[in-house]
Order: structure tokens, then sequence, then C-alpha cells
């Protein structure tokens, strides 16, 4: 199993500051203030190539979405390109809800990995986000992204509604009849919901072995509550690939078990198969 430590050599980056339309109310854009700012191409090619002399090795490239539920990433796509064939570092794009015809115009960018969100209730959706989809709008991302030569890693967050029933099952038989190597689970990180979200997320992961295909990994992100809210055994059990930020706790039972653990940085999106 790899554990990630997503702050050794890694740096993740807002192209809009703390700034986003759509004020999702178990975020409100603070998740943003985390983030280094970069609010030019000229800001994000400096900042790339100050962390890569820094010894920083990859990079997340968000920020906070437009009234349509995208990232505003497409002023940035020739810097992208620039940085990839000027700078030594790996780059993983969150692209928001993405349109569809806007997939095609990634390809051939120096992208490196897609994070890209999967949620299989479109109530859920509109209640969250405030966003009416197309019908079948996931799939046809994921469908699209493939196409395009991009290597999407789809994202399911357990418990988005307040830590209930967010469609995650169908989020999973979506992402299964377009599958991935790895996809990651999380879970919502809101006041209040930590213990709900947090049953949800091991509800979701017997879930997930049992709907995705077996060479599909599953990792577990860093976006989830803390503390020790999975039991080693479990993660064993349902031959977990990767996880993120683990407790140190949870790191001594895996090995305990006889887990093999491999230590890693940046971020658990560029897991790749041993």
């Amino acid at each position: 199993m790899d554990v990630f430590q997503p702050d050794r050599n890694f740096i993740t980056i807002s192209l809009t500051g703390e700034q986003c339309a759509l004020q999702c109310p178990h975020c409100r854009g603070r998740f943003l203030k985390h983030m280094a700012p970069a609010l030019t191409p000229k800001e994000l090619y400096a900042l790339a190539k100050k962390s890569a002399n820094a010894g920083v090795k990859g990079m997340l490239i968000s920020g906070g979405c437009d009234a349509s539920g995208q990232v505003p990433i497409f002023d940035y796509l020739n810097i992208i390109n620039n940085i990839k064939e000027n700078i030594d570092i790996s780059i993983n794009i969150h692209t928001g809800f993405i349109r569809l015809d806007s997939i095609p115009k990634l390809r051939d960018k120096g992208v490196d990995i897609v994070s890209f969100d999967v949620i299989g209730s479109p109530e859920v959706v509109k209640k969250i986000y405030g966003l009416d989809l197309e019908p079948g709008y996931f799939g046809k991302a994921l469908d699209a992204f493939k196409k395009a030569g991009l290597r999407a890693v789809p994202h399911i967050t357990a418990g988005l509604d307040m830590g209930r029933d967010s469609g995650e099952e169908k989020a999973l038989e979506i992402i299964a009849g377009h599958p991935p190597r790895f996809v990651v689970l999380n879970a919502l990180m809101a006041r209040g919901v930590d213990d709900r979200s947090s049953a949800r997320l091991v509800e979701v992961l017997r879930m997930a072995r049992k709907i995705l295909p077996q060479e599909t990994a599953i990792g577990i992100g860093c976006m989830r509550p803390r503390g020790d809210i999975i039991p080693a055994e479990l993660l064993a059990e349902l031959g977990i690939a990767s996880v993120a930020m683990p407790s140190k706790k949870l790191v001594r039972e895996l090995k305990g078990m006889g887990v093999d653990i491999v230590e890693k940085g940046g971020c658990c999106a560029f897991w790749e198969k041993p």
C-alpha cells in the first residue's frame, strides 16, 4: 500500500485566489485559502519555476468555479504547456464541471492528470452546487477525456449531502462503465457531520470494491475528516492501493498486519501500479 504525504514536494495552486462563484454550503471558498494564488499566466509560470527550483516535484492547478461550475483554466493552457516543456514538474489539473465541448482543448497541453469529480445524484448536484447538468454528463465527460488521450482520475466524495447518501452507488456504476486505472474516494469535510460522512466513506469503500472492476485500484484521498476513521483491517481486506495523509497509528497497524507500506510525497492522483 502506498501512503502519500501531499505536503512533501507538492504545491496546490488556485487560479482564482480565494474567489469562487458557487459558494457551496460546505466550503464557501475556505479550502482555497490554503492554496497558493496564481491569478495570471505569468504568475503561474513564475510560481512553477520557483517551486521546482525549491525541490517541488508536482503541482495541482485548481481554483474556484465560475457560475457554470467550471474552473477557469483555459486562459492558462498555453502557459501550462510552456511549464511542461521547460520545467521538470508534474501537473494535475482540477477542472470542476468542465463543459463537454471544452475537454478536447486540454489535449497536448502538458497535463499529466485530470482530477474529475463524479456525482451520481442530479438532485445533490443541484442542492449543493446549484447546477443543472445535462443527463449523462459524467459518463460523457469520462468518455471525452479518454478520447482526448487524457488520463482522468475520478474522485467521489462520500456523504457530499451533509453525510447522507449522495448517489455514490450510481457514481461508481458510471465510473465502472468507463473503467480507469485509479479512483480516489474522499469524504465530506463540514462542521458537525464528520462522524456521519466518515461512516459513509466506509460504506462507499465496500461498495466500490464490489462495483468497480478488480483492475481499477482504489485510493483514499486527503479530503476527509481527520482521525482514524477507517479500520486498518478493512483497508487490508479490500486491497486499498493508497491512503493520503494516514495517521502514524494507522500505518503501524497496517505494518503489524503484514502490509508492505511504501511512503511517497505528493498527490495520490499520481498513483501508479507497481
